[in-house]
């Protein structure tokens, strides 16, 4: 887990006893906390791309996601746009 997640009390997922996968999700101790680190992460990482192409990296289809389904999802809960670039303005709202 990258260090700076731990600033919003983030520790890695537990895995139910019997499965052995490993951890790989960040778990934080509030839904307040995690959005903060996503803001955090949008705003350094994402800033100048598409929801579209954010979206594409965020949940790449090679982890298993349907980026388009992902998309579409978050355009329509949004009003946004997939064409629509990611600014520190947007984010900041």
């Amino acid at each position: 887990m990258e260090p700076w997640l731990t600033a919003y009390g983030a520790v890695l997922e537990t895995i139910p006893h019997g499965y052995t996968e490993q951890p790989r999700f960040a778990c934080f101790p509030t839904p307040q906390a995690g959005w903060s680190a996503m803001q955090t992460l949008l705003l350094r990482d994402y800033v100048g791309m598409t929801i579209a192409g954010a979206l594409s990296r965020w949940a790449p289809a090679g982890d298993g996601n349907v980026p388009t389904e992902y998309i579409a999802s978050v355009c329509r809960m949004s009003g946004l746009t997939p064409e629509t670039v990611l600014t520190s303005a947007l984010l900041e709202a």
